[in-house]
């Protein structure tokens, strides 16, 4: 049956968008119960060729006369908070309001800035370096993006990822990243400085590409690298979400030999007996659980059991987030060999790395670990 009346009328807009027009409506209830009765036949599983598919929605709605007068308006206002809605983990749905305007103005301003330094080489790196913490050698380095607009000043990852997810930018800035972090690597391995591997982030939507392995492959063959000397890190959030394809793309990747690690492990609420089907060879444990270590709350043994668990399986372990020399101590009495944080080192600028690993590796140790 239909959740329409037939005074309603729905029409398509654009490939995936559709308009509803419901009429006669007494409350806001009862559009409130007609969102969710869309939402959850679009959730309904759809067999097809085998297959069971799942879907999602996102609903914006903009009421007349409150949300505007004009038709124009209120479909604005209503794609306004579909996009709300969508950033906020789909498959929901949310009214218009006037801090929703001021959100998606922010929103595109960022998208602006985005493109204006794609296009402008406006992006730059900063390294943060990995540790054993039994050794206490650098065993390679995070590459992690930062954006810094004229206008808006300094733009955090928590916001620009998304925005450049749901726009495929991310697939130019990914290539971006793992390009000049190759570059980086290269220079440092001319410099003579003993660094074997850089980490990169690459997200899920990269991974839908087509040609995505043979992609990467080149740009690294080009720097003169070995796939050997590069980690693709994906959040466990995201490896959660991929496509059976996806997982054939990762362990293609792996076997021309990348690493591939799951970062910010424990956060997106995987089983590990999921994660060994999957194609893994190093864990990042999220600082959430770090932080936890000196508190002696029950997320210890929790951080506990992983490393053991992953280490049964076969995965190496890094501890991320590392800011308190007890919380190394925990760690390394765990038997987790690898760390990253602030105890170590911020991330730091091309240069500011290079003379960074330089001292490390002249052995002066005063204050090295706090920079």
């Amino acid at each position: 049956g239909t959740v329409l009346k037939d005074v309603d009328t729905i029409a398509r807009i654009g490939g995936d968008e559709f308009i509803i027009l419901l009429e006669d409506i007494k409350n806001k209830a009862v559009i409130l119960d007609f969102a969710q009765e869309i939402l959850q036949l679009i959730h309904k599983p759809l067999e097809m060729n085998s297959h069971t598919l799942h879907l999602t929605g996102s609903i914006g709605i903009a009421i007349y006369p409150d949300d505007g007068l004009k038709i124009l308006d209120l479909i604005k206002h209503a794609d306004d908070a579909m996009y709300h809605a969508k950033s906020l983990g789909k498959n929901t749905f949310k009214f218009y309001t006037k801090d929703i305007s001021q959100a998606m103005k922010r929103r595109l301003e960022i998208e602006k800035a985005l493109r204006y330094a794609l296009n402008n080489d406006g992006f730059s790196l900063v390294y943060q370096p990995k540790y054993n913490l039994i050794t206490h050698e650098i065993i390679g380095c995070e590459a992690l993006l930062r954006v810094e607009d004229d206008v808006l000043g300094p733009i955090s990852p928590a916001e620009f990822v998304p925005i450049a997810e749901e726009n495929r930018l991310i697939i130019s800035i990914g290539e971006w990243v793992l390009k000049n972090a190759c570059e980086a690597l290269k220079s440092w391995h001319e410099m003579g400085l003993l660094i074997d591997t850089v980490s990169v982030n690459i997200s899920s939507i990269q991974l839908q590409e087509e040609d995505i392995v043979d992609r990467i492959t080149k740009i690294v063959a080009a720097s003169g690298l070995k796939p050997e000397n590069i980690d693709l890190e994906l959040t466990e959030y995201s490896v959660m979400l991929q496509t059976e394809k996806s997982i054939d793309v990762l362990g293609d990747l792996q076997r021309r030999g990348f690493c591939i690690s799951i970062d910010d492990f424990g956060t997106g609420y995987s089983s590990m007996s999921y994660l060994n089907k999957l194609p893994i060879d190093m864990i990042k444990i999220d600082k959430v659980f770090i932080d936890e270590l000196i508190l002696g709350n029950k997320e210890v043994s929790v951080t506990k059991a992983i490393i053991a668990l992953a280490q049964s399986l076969g995965y190496d372990v890094l501890a991320e987030g590392i800011e308190d020399k007890r919380q190394e101590d925990i760690l390394r009495e765990y038997s987790c060999i690898y760390g990253q944080g602030y105890l170590f080192s911020k991330p730091l600028t091309f240069n500011d790395f290079v003379s960074f690993v330089r001292q490390k590796h002249k052995g002066d140790d005063v204050n090295m670990f706090y920079i």
